[in-house]
């Protein structure tokens, strides 16, 4: 099952598809701690909707080509995430890593969001 599987470049690295940012998928692609920044917008919307990011995937190639041929986001469905929600998700789902959103700019984001 793809939950269970993890890609590596090297032995040293890897991650689960459905989180991984849309350079892990290219070898020429270079691993900065803004994977991680990807990774986190996947779990914040997952654990406010209850939806796994690429939900209608089911293997890691048809999650390659949406992210990478078809440059989707992990989520098009935005049902039951609030718009700040979403807009610091959109800051984590930046295409090029250099510029997307930093972690010091996503704590700065979520410090602004209210939970009611």
């Amino acid at each position: 099952s793809m939950e269970k599987t993890h890609i590596s470049r090297r032995d040293n690295e890897g991650g689960s598809p459905r989180y991984m940012a849309p350079e892990l998928f290219d070898s020429k692609g270079k691993i900065t701690e803004k994977v991680d920044v990807w990774a986190l917008g996947c779990l914040v919307v997952e654990v406010i909707s209850n939806r796994l990011p690429h939900e209608e995937c089911t293997s890691i190639q048809q999650v390659m080509t949406k992210t990478l041929v078809e440059k989707q986001l992990p989520f098009t469905d935005w049902r039951g995430v609030s718009f700040a929600i979403q807009r610091l998700a959109e800051l984590c789902f930046i295409f090029p890593p250099e510029s997307r959103g930093s972690a010091a700019q996503l704590l700065e984001a979520l410090t602004r969001i209210r939970i009611d």
